[in-house]
């Protein structure tokens, strides 16, 4: 096994990450950023850059309130971005998803507000630019989470106002335009994951329960066929809610890559397996920290980590 790469980034934690498609560069956001700063090889014209692949795309704290999006070079580990780009984020920045095929960026942060950014050239100097597009949520509490679906039509943005803004774009207003998400959420949405129909969506919040919603928008989705969470699913539709065995939040939820089953972490450090066509709802007791995130790497096995710094396989 290789040695791991290690980058030293800053004095502050790191608040969120994510790879693209191919997994040759990365973002990563830390506690103390607000703005974010795109940053493009000096003396590198626009071929040069789209042909560029071996790098990472990584987000430090400088003193002044700046996310840097640092280019490294995977062979050389040396950082090669000059340009600065600013973004409009006031508040920290909560959560970051990359979608892998159209390339675009999705940020959500405490100022209530949500950024995509895609890739464009600048008309003044003909360079690959960041640009950010705002999204108006319509909530009046911090984002806290977000993901985009996977078509990558549209994304999901948690939220401390009792709600999820599902968020599509409208080409005849050439913007992002979001529909919520709320009963019956009782406090702050801490996960969201997508399930592969691109329809439902599972939630975990602070109100200690896990639910699977319908976010079926009819100008973007094609009828779902029926699944093991239902067959109609208009907005909105509460497809099942699941409490945390002893009362403790839900940190995160995860479909598995069939979609028929739903796992979810919970603070009194357990996991929850769901299989609604039982019903049945098997539940992992451990004796670690508890757990804020999970995955499933197969039908059969998920990965999760928590507090205690280490990884589980089940």
């Amino acid at each position: 096994m290789a040695a791991p790469e290690i980058y030293s980034l800053g004095q502050t934690r790191i608040s969120a990450h994510s790879f693209n498609a191919d997994r040759t560069r990365k973002t990563l956001l830390d506690s103390a950023s607000y703005d974010m700063l795109s940053l493009h090889r000096r003396g590198c014209n626009q071929s040069e850059f789209q042909r560029s692949a071996n790098f990472l795309l990584v987000r430090e704290t400088t003193g002044s309130r700046l996310i840097l999006l640092l280019r490294y070079d995977l062979y050389t580990s040396q950082p090669t971005c000059i340009r600065l780009h600013h973004v409009q984020h006031d508040k920290l920045i909560t959560s970051i998803d990359w979608a892998p095929n159209s390339n675009r960026i999705v940020t959500s942060a405490q100022d209530r507000n949500a950024y995509v950014w895609q890739q464009t050239s600048d008309p003044l100097t003909g360079q690959i630019v960041w640009k950010p597009t705002l999204v108006l949520l319509r909530m009046n509490r911090a984002a806290t989470f977000v993901r985009w679906s996977p078509n990558e039509d549209k994304f999901a943005v948690a939220s401390g106002a009792r709600a999820i803004a599902i968020c599509s774009f409208d080409p005849e207003g050439d913007w992002w335009v979001s529909r919520l998400l709320k009963k019956p959420i009782r406090s702050t949405v801490l996960s969201v994951d997508w399930h592969p129909n691109n329809v439902l969506l599972a939630a975990g919040s602070a109100d200690m329960k896990a639910r699977v919603f319908s976010a079926y928008i009819k100008d973007v989705d094609k009828r779902p066929a029926p699944t093991v969470w239902g067959e109609k699913l208009p907005f909105n539709t509460i497809c099942g809610e699941y409490a945390s065995p002893a009362g403790g939040w839900v940190h995160a939820v995860g479909f598995s890559p069939s979609g028929d089953v739903l796992a979810f972490a919970s603070h009194d450090s357990t996991v929850s397996i769901v299989y609604p066509g039982g019903p049945v709802i098997y539940t992992i007791k451990t004796t670690t920290l508890p757990l804020v995130t999970l995955t499933w790497t197969s039908e059969e096995s998920i990965v999760a980590a928590g507090h205690d710094s280490r990884r589980y396989t089940r």
